[in-house]
């Protein structure tokens, strides 16, 4: 298959296929964990970068006979999308998680006998106010219950990871 690309649109992909392989790849413990059919496609992607005028951004390195995505490209990236894409995925689903524990919490099994119209209605005014909350005061007002004041003498920072 032939893909007759601009140089603006060369940029983009280039940008695609960084951004696709850092949400299937960044999680990966080993190359053995990666999604190789994507790392595939970004080196393929990656090796044209020359012939687009953009070899700054994914230059050739003879030691991996490969081009791989330049440190500045990289954190042009990940300022532009990945650091936002991170924090809004965190609040989203701590709101979520939250949300799910305070309606197991208030309601428990109650919730069986609920018609979903009436369990969304409860949910979203609840999620609505776990929003507010965590946009106003951040996690200032979550605290952790449990067995942490009880080890804080018996134990320094060295021994928690």
């Amino acid at each position: 298959m032939q893909v007759d690309l601009k140089p603006k649109e060369y940029l983009a992909l280039l940008k695609a296929v960084y951004l696709a392989d850092w949400l299937a790849n960044a999680h990966a413990e080993s190359p053995a964990d990666e999604d190789w059919e994507i790392v595939g496609i970004c080196r393929k992607v990656y090796s044209l970068a020359d012939s687009f005028g953009f070899g700054d951004l994914a230059p050739y390195h003879p030691n991996r006979d490969e081009h791989v995505p330049s440190r500045e490209f990289v954190e042009e990236m990940d300022a532009a999308f990945i650091a936002e894409h991170i924090d809004h995925a965190f609040w989203r689903e701590l709101t979520v998680r939250l949300t799910d524990r305070l309606m197991d919490e208030r309601f428990g099994a109650e919730m069986d006998g609920w018609t979903d119209e009436h369990y969304r209605a409860c949910r979203e005014k609840l999620e609505s106010k776990v929003e507010r909350e965590l946009r106003e005061n951040g996690l200032r007002n979550l605290f952790l219950l449990g067995h942490f004041d009880e080890d804080r003498d018996e134990k320094g920072p060295e021994d928690y990871p």
